[in-house]
């Protein structure tokens, strides 16, 4: 993921990135992982590990 430095932190753990094409997307943070997760992203609590959705 490409992000221009420009981020605004949300209430709770969701931050919003303005990408290189202009879009602003939202990001959820994991708490398990440490990560924020993408847009489609999900923790598996299976495998232990955020993983992106399948169509």
């Amino acid at each position: 993921i490409t992000s221009s430095p420009q981020s605004v932190a949300l209430p709770g753990r969701t931050i919003e990135v303005q990408m290189h094409t202009g879009h602003v997307i939202q990001l959820k943070f994991c708490s398990t992982c440490k990560i924020f997760r993408p847009p489609r992203v999900s923790h598996c609590s299976l495998c232990d590990a955020c993983i992106g959705k399948l169509k």
